[in-house]
């Protein structure tokens, strides 16, 4: 099963699809959201102001 986090900071939205996600191992959904945070930094946006769906 596949599931997909979505972070935002106003209009703009990453996506991030964790594939084989497995409930019990919570770091699959913390690296995804890492990851996301990060994308955003590179794109000059403050990490810390991103929200997730």
């Amino acid at each position: 099963m596949d599931k997909t986090i979505i972070g935002r900071i106003g209009e703009k939205a990453i996506p991030e699809t964790i594939h084989n996600y497995q409930s019990n191992i919570p770091e699959q959904e913390l690296t995804a959201k890492k990851n996301i945070r990060n994308k955003f930094a590179a794109q000059g946006y403050n990490p810390n102001k991103v929200t997730f769906d």
